[in-house]
């Protein structure tokens, strides 16, 4: 490198020295002059803090200062004691920690700021730092502070002020309520017009609401102007005196009409107005109505004082205050004379006065009457009757009392009182000698019926016994009389005494029954006794009298029918704390009897009427007796009647409970009469065989006429041909027509309109029983039948006929010799009673079901198969019905679950598969149980029978065919060879086949034929 390169270079780099130099000066200058400048910043910022901090200081007020991020740039001390919190933790306080509603009260406070930003006295609830909190005064401002927007709140505790307004509001808002809400009409006026009034007083004077009344005149009010100005007038001059006005004014409503108001009025002062009143009104229309009532009631009320036929007076603590003109009459006092008077005068002695109060302090208040001896002004003495009440509960104003004179009234009391006792000691007498005299025959009486009742049993001409007889009876009869009149004289005279002692009901009804049945068969009557189940078997009471009662009233109830029925029933009326209140009813069919007869009947020596006593004879005494003898039992008898419609008495005993020892009681007797269905006449309408033979064997056996009808449209048909009967019997499931439809169409022709249809059916349900009825059916028997239940069934619908003729049945043996089955599932006791007690018929009927019911199951498959459910249904019926006759419950309730899954299209193949199975086994052990022996298998050969006893045969077999008697079964099985060797063997075959099914006149004209050859007449 040369020199010149040398130097240049070294200029340069002096040039760039010199550059750097200045450079550096320049910038040592501008840093001294920022120092300087941030000094006097710093001292300016520090002077502005120290005169705000003495100025915040220094002041009372609460201050805080917040940057525009709401952060705390600085507080007071009056601040920081006020929330709480130390200077030191102002660093981490925001705004929004000390707002005790969050956000919701910052948000308030913005929207009440001025436009510059300003608050001024707005209310807010705080949050100190210990959590509590109280409400506050704020008043806010922006300020700029060394070139920074700041804001500075004062806050002043304004927590009671707040409580003292809140307070205050409630107050108002109470009030406003009290005003709204009150009965009482209120309005404010000012200078004549309406300023405010609440809901009571717009309703009270017809405007619509309270607003539409503001400004209006106060004339309006008023019905006229002379109204207004006298009203005016009375106000003004309370007003004058400085008082508040109270009176009452004739109001008007807006619709023109008036009413009565009571006013009270009272100056106020109000802002604006010179005259201004608060006025309260009542509507007292009504209250002034009740007080003019009650203004005309008190003079009625004194008028009826005055006018009473009776002394009235009000006393009070011994004193008479005040009475009528009658009272003063019967004491014997002038008008006034008694007002004041002690009621010691009324009285002869200080003793007897004593007692008239006491006896009065009693009887006070009570509805009954005394009677006390008093006395008159001038000392005579009378029978005075009073009666007295309190005016008020606490009788402090005293008592009302009511008196008569009744000195003649008692007078003749006391007479009658003497007459009384003397006749009392007359029919004392009476009865006395009617005891000792009955006393005195009956014993010779005894003696009669004794001595005849033992010649009767020893050899005695015709004559001879006919005498003894009638000798015996009438002794017996007038023996009946004797105790009657032995059993009234014990009541006239006071001794007769009832027993309690433990008995068995049933055996007093079947002591009355075996009593009277006798009499009851000899005139044809059905005699039946119903005890209700509930009704306890063992009680506590006087059994002979309770029987005598029953007895006379049964042997009433025949003497007085000559056809029908007497029944009587027992029911539980009640069950009580220390026994039982039964009703025991006796009825009868008989002449019955009118009113007048009725209301005389328990009278003693007393019947009906005159010809009664001298066609049916008797002392009249009978129903005396048990009317005394029920009442002295603690109980009532009544009586039911009308002439030709029997009558009807019964009567109720209260009786204890007893424990039941030892044996049971006696059995029931359920028909006391052997035939209370002689000559009654019924269609049975049945399609079932077996179901046939038992209800014919029964009804039969109690003398009834049956003819059998297959199903409903034969038995229309029997009715239609003119064949009379007294009664139907109706099953409801049968082929061809059911039950109901026959029912219905029986009821549709006139001329059955009265004749009873009783239901017999399977179905024991109630909605059964009641369809039954609705179709025009009088009553109902389930099956399986009972026979007494049945008996009793129709006894109620049917008349017996008691000259009818009846065939006695033959003591013909049966087929008792061969045992009853013994199966599982076969109740043979409860078939053989359904039967009659029949043990051949039984096993025949058992026979039947075998016969006809195996393949029952097969049937119901195939009309299943056919869609034929009605007649599945009416052979599951069948057998449901026929299974419980004869005893087999098992197979019964099989098919009758069978039937109702029928019936209501459910699923049933299992049914059937069960029903099948329970007939196959019942079938099967029928077909082991009832094969003849080996030893009977053939019929021995019989003796051969004399024309002699071929003729008897004859004309005994018959009888029983011409009376339609299922008896006639078992004689002809009976006595078989002989009426081979009488019919042939083609006859006899034929003459088993029409007894089989009940056709008694096909087999007598076998019979007919038959004999013919043997020269024997039937």
């Amino acid at each position: 490198m040369n020199e010149v390169a040398l130097g240049t270079l070294a200029l340069v780099l002096v040039g760039i020295a010199v550059v750097a130099l200045w450079r550096q000066t320049t910038a040592q200058r501008a840093l001294r002059a920022l120092q300087a400048d941030t000094e006097r910043r710093a001292a300016a910022l520090s002077e502005s803090e120290a005169f705000m901090r003495t100025l915040t200081e220094t002041g009372q007020a609460s201050l805080v200062v917040t940057d525009r991020n709401d952060r705390v740039r600085h507080a007071n001390s009056q601040w920081l004691q006020l929330f709480g919190y130390t200077r030191g933790e102002l660093a981490t306080l925001a705004a929004q920690d000390v707002h005790a509603d969050g956000e919701a009260a910052r948000a308030r406070l913005f929207a009440q700021m001025h436009g510059d930003g300003a608050l001024r006295h707005c209310e807010t609830r705080f949050r100190r730092k210990d959590g509590s909190e109280f409400w506050g005064l704020v008043d806010s401002a922006r300020v700029r502070i060394a070139g920074e927007m700041l804001r500075v709140t004062w806050i002043s505790d304004n927590t009671d002020e707040h409580a003292a307004a809140e307070q205050l509001r409630t107050l108002a808002a109470e009030q406003e309520l009290l005003l709204q809400n009150l009965q009482v009409g209120i309005v404010y006026t000012g200078d004549g017009k309406l300023l405010r009034a609440n809901p009571r007083f717009a309703e009270m004077f017809g405007f619509a609401d309270t607003d539409i009344l503001v400004g209006r005149g106060s004339a309006c009010l008023y019905p006229d102007e002379a109204e207004l100005k006298r009203f005016g007038a009375e106000v003004g001059k309370a007003f004058a005196a400085g008082q508040v006005y109270s009176g009452e004014w004739k109001a008007a409503r807006q619709d023109g009409s008036t009413f009565d108001a009571y006013a009270r009025a009272r100056a106020i002062s109000q802002p604006g107005y010179q005259y201004a009143t608060i006025w309260m009104i009542d509507d007292i229309t009504e209250r002034k109505r009740s007080e003019e009532a009650l203004r005309v009631a008190h003079k009625a009320q004194l008028a009826i004082f005055e006018a009473a036929s009776v002394g009235i007076g009000i006393l009070r603590e011994g004193v008479v205050l005040r009475c009528n003109r009658r009272l003063e009459e019967i004491f014997g006092y002038e008008a006034g004379e008694l007002d004041g008077r002690p009621t010691r005068i009324w009285y002869a002695s200080d003793e007897a006065y004593a007692e008239g109060r006491r006896i009065a302090n009693e009887r006070i208040g009570h509805s009954s009457r005394h009677d006390l001896l008093l006395q008159r002004k001038d000392g005579t003495p009378f029978w005075c009757r009073m009666q007295a009440r309190y005016i008020d509960p606490n009788s402090t104003h005293g008592s009302v009392w009511v008196m008569e004179d009744v000195t003649e009234e008692n007078q003749t009391a006391e007479a009658l009182r003497e007459a009384k006792r003397l006749a009392d000691e007359a029919t004392q007498a009476k009865s006395m000698f009617l005891a000792n005299m009955s006393h005195e025959i009956r014993t010779p009486m005894n003696a009669i019926i004794g001595m005849s009742h033992l010649a009767l049993k020893t050899g005695l001409t015709p004559r001879q016994r006919d005498y003894i007889a009638k000798v015996h009876g009438a002794g017996t009869a007038l023996l009946g009389i004797v105790n009657d009149i032995l059993d009234f004289s014990k009541i006239e005279a006071g001794k007769l005494e009832i027993e309690h002692v433990p008995f068995e009901l049933a055996q007093v009804l079947s002591n009355v029954g075996t009593l009277l049945e006798g009499k009851a068969g000899e005139k044809g009557l059905a005699l039946t006794v119903d005890l209700a189940p509930d009704v306890p078997p063992a009680l506590v009471g006087d059994p002979l009298r309770l029987g005598q009662v029953v007895t006379n009233l049964v042997g009433n109830a025949i003497k007085f029918t000559d056809q029908g029925h007497v029944a009587v029933q027992v029911r539980l009326l009640e069950r009580l704390a220390d026994g039982v209140r039964l009703q025991l009813e006796v009825r009868d069919s008989g002449i019955g009897m009118d009113a007048a007869q009725t209301a005389r009947l328990f009278q003693a020596f007393s019947q009906a009427d005159g010809s009664t006593t001298r066609k049916y004879g008797g002392t009249g005494l009978g129903l005396t007796i048990s009317k005394r003898l029920v009442e002295a039992m603690g109980g009532t008898i009544a009586v039911d009647s009308a002439p030709g419609r029997g009558s009807r008495f019964w009567f109720s005993l209260r009786m204890g409970v007893a424990e039941r020892t030892g044996s049971a009681a006696m059995p029931m007797p359920e028909a006391l009469e052997p035939m209370p269905l002689r000559g009654v006449r019924l269609l049975l309408a049945e399609d079932n065989e077996i179901n046939q033979q038992i209800a014919v064997e029964l009804l039969e056996s109690a003398g009834a006429a049956v003819t059998v009808a297959g199903n409903g449209q034969l038995a229309l048909d029997l009715l239609a041909g003119g064949a009379a009967f007294d009664a139907v019997l109706m099953d409801l499931q049968m082929p061809v027509m059911d039950g109901m439809q026959a029912t219905a169409r029986i009821r549709a022709d006139a001329r059955f309109a009265q004749l009873p249809i009783i239901a017999m059916t399977a179905h024991a349900m109630v909605e059964e029983r009641e369809r039954c009825l609705a179709a025009g059916m009088v009553d109902h028997i389930t099956k399986p039948i009972d026979p007494p239940t049945m008996l009793r069934t129709l006894a109620r619908w049917v008349q017996p006929q008691r000259d009818a003729p009846h065939v006695p049945t033959a003591a013909a043996p049966t087929a008792a010799d061969q045992p009853l089955p013994v199966l599982a599932g076969l109740d043979t006791a409860a078939g053989l009673s359904r039967a009659g007690g029949k043990p051949g018929l039984y096993l025949r009927l058992l026979q039947q079901f075998h016969e006809r019911q195996s393949d029952a199951g097969d049937r119901i498959a195939a009309a299943l198969a056919a869609q034929d459910a009605a007649t599945a249904e009416r052979i599951a019926h069948t057998v449901r019905g026929v299974a419980g006759n004869l005893g087999f419950g098992a197979l019964q309730q099989q098919a009758q679950a069978l039937e109702a899954a029928i019936g209501a299209g459910a699923p049933h193949t299992e049914a059937l598969a069960a029903f099948a199975q329970q007939l196959a086994v019942a079938t099967a052990g029928l077909r082991a149980a009832l094969a003849p022996p080996a030893a009977l298998a053939e019929e021995p050969a019989a003796a051969t029978a004399t024309p002699a006893e071929l003729a008897q045969h004859a004309s005994r077999f018959a009888a029983l065919l011409q009376a339609s008697d299922s008896d006639a079964g078992d004689y002809f099985n009976a006595h078989r060879p002989a009426l081979r060797q009488l019919l042939g063997e083609g006859a006899t075959a034929r003459v088993a086949s029409a007894l089989q099914d009940y056709e008694f006149d096909t087999a007598l004209d076998q019979l007919r034929g038959a004999v013919q050859t043997h020269g024997i007449a039937v």
